[in-house]
């Protein structure tokens, strides 16, 4: 029994590209920058934390390596978490 040496006829559906809406975002910057511009936004909070005093210097380097390590999505979140744990004053 030969294999036939004939390449499939290619469909419709696999000449389509990946579409993408133009207007998003996300599809305007690359993921390394985004990731840059969040965390920038989270160390300009930080910082404004810990010059109002509402932070320690103990509990803004753990929440710095936190952001520094991805841990937060947003400011909204590291801010929820800093509550949560009771490291706001």
């Amino acid at each position: 029994m030969l294999k036939s040496t004939r390449r499939k006829k290619k469909t419709p559906k696999t000449k389509r590209k990946k579409k993408r809406s133009r207007n998003k975002v996300r599809n305007q910057t690359n993921k390394k920058e985004m990731w840059i511009n969040t965390l920038r936004a989270q160390r300009r909070i930080l910082k404004k934390l810990r010059e109002k005093k509402a932070l320690t210097q103990e509990n803004y380097r753990t929440l710095y390596a936190k952001a520094k390590g991805n841990y937060f999505r947003d400011i909204r979140r590291m801010i929820g978490y800093a509550k949560e744990q009771g490291m706001l004053k």
